[in-house]
């Protein structure tokens, strides 16, 4: 029997893209911090785009010469590596 596909909505929270993306919700949040994810606030909540979270996931893995079926993520989604403060 074929699995069902996932249906996100358009407008997503940060544990809802953290899921879409399959990382930790604090990934999300360093993510935020650095600016190198679109996103918006409502009132103090960040909100995503669903289409323009999937424009940003396609261009990481173009920006850093992967392919979209490659294992590896950018640096700043390893877990393994740490951040230098």
């Amino acid at each position: 029997m074929k699995a069902e596909r996932e249906v996100w909505p358009l407008v997503m929270t940060v544990h809802e893209v953290a899921q879409f993306l399959r990382c930790h919700p604090s990934t999300i949040y360093r993510l935020l911090k650095a600016g190198r994810i679109p996103a918006f606030k409502v009132g103090s909540d960040w909100r995503f785009n669903l289409e323009q979270i999937d424009k940003w996931r396609l261009a990481q893995s173009s920006d850093t010469g992967l392919s979209s079926s490659s294992a590896e993520i950018p640096s700043l989604l390893r877990p393994d590596k740490q951040r230098s403060s």
